[in-house]
């Protein structure tokens, strides 16, 4: 009866162990505190830029440290049509200092209206897309684009 209740006791202590280790790793993982610094850029990258993608200006906006006004005329000028808007972006490098990091971006914009003035010259539309810099800054939890609009 005695090797029951210490075997009961052993599964109590390792099960609480196994719960403890497990909310430990739930913490760390949602909560920015540096070690994760990565995923969270890229977390907060991939929604500001898939925001402007799909033309939510407003919440585009609100991964935005600086130049918002620019920012959001562009953004509203590619989800009217009237500049090309992006297409496809990944993100190919990610380099951290402290509080700040510096993304590169490989962007790919919907050619349509550069596709339209080439095959009416005659040309074919290049293929690709081209490399972009952002800084972007941590505040608080949350890390946000840290550009002017070039």
């Amino acid at each position: 009866m005695e090797g029951i209740t210490i075997s009961k006791k052993l599964r109590v202590i390792l099960g609480g162990v196994v719960i403890i280790l497990i909310s430990s790793l739930i913490f760390l993982l949602s909560v920015n505190i540096g070690l994760f610094s990565k995923y969270f850029i890229k977390k907060d990258f991939n929604n500001a830029f898939l925001a402007r993608q799909t033309g939510n200006c407003d919440k585009f906006v609100s991964y935005l440290l600086i130049d918002k006004n620019n920012w959001i005329e562009r953004c509203n000028k590619e989800r009217n049509g009237e500049e090309d808007s992006i297409k496809s972006f990944s993100i190919n490098k990610i380099t951290i200092k402290g509080n700040d990091s510096f993304l590169q971006v490989e962007l790919i914009r919907d050619v349509y209206q550069e596709a339209v003035a080439l095959a009416s010259k005659g040309h074919d539309l290049p293929e690709g897309g081209y490399l972009v810099n952002y800084q972007m800054k941590k505040e608080g939890n949350r890390w946000f684009i840290n550009q002017k609009m070039k």
